[in-house]
C-alpha cells in the first residue's frame, strides 16, 4: 500500500519537473526572441 503511495506520487513529481523544464525551455526561447529583437531590430 505504500509502495504504491510512493510510485504515485513519484510519478506526480516527475510530470512536475516535466511541467517545469518546458516552462523554462519555452520562457528562454521567448526571452532570447526579443533579446534578437532589441539587439537587430
Amino acid at each position: 500500500m505504500l509502495w504504491l503511495e510512493l510510485r504515485c506520487h513519484n510519478s506526480q513529481v516527475h510530470r512536475t519537473s516535466l511541467k517545469i523544464k518546458i516552462l523554462l525551455k519555452a520562457s528562454f526561447t521567448y526571452l532570447s526572441h526579443q533579446f534578437i529583437k532589441v539587439a537587430y531590430g
